[in-house]
């Protein structure tokens, strides 16, 4: 878990975002900067609603990632032709009405990873205590 510095600045036009609303007036924004592996989260409430909070919860999925220690693939040859979790956390807000950023170091789609594939993408998802929003899935070709 990592908890953003809060920001007033916004997630740049380009960056993929998705938003979980519980009412009309609460909820929480999240975008992920393919350009720059940045996690961007916010609370949608009033100011005055401190209690309030918000996190993206991230999963780093790289193409063929199963190999074992001698490189075959494990358990079988399927499973170096599928997207395999790699790592995983979550981004946490600091502070109501602020963007929290949490910058990651993630393998790019074109890049060889330690599968000796290439393929890098992330699954996320918007949360607030109350709530998750929709699965994303953004291909990280940044």
């Amino acid at each position: 878990m990592q908890t953003g510095g809060g920001t007033n600045s916004s997630p740049p036009a380009d960056a993929a975002c998705e938003a979980v609303r519980i009412n009309n007036n609460k909820g929480a924004q999240g975008c992920f900067e393919k350009y720059g592996d940045r996690l961007w989260v916010k609370v949608l409430t009033s100011p005055y609603d401190r209690s309030a909070f918000a996190y993206l919860k991230w999963t780093n999925q790289l193409w063929g990632a199963d190999h074992n220690s001698a490189g075959s693939c494990y358990p079988s040859p399927s499973s170096c032709n599928a997207w395999q979790d790699y790592r995983q956390g979550e981004c946490h807000t600091a502070e109501s009405g602020l963007w929290a950023i949490c910058n990651k170091d993630f393998y790019e789609n074109s890049t060889s990873n330690p599968a000796g594939s290439k393929g890098s993408r992330l699954a996320w998802q918007v949360c607030t205590e109350f709530s998750c929003g929709s699965l994303r899935i953004t291909v990280n070709d940044g």
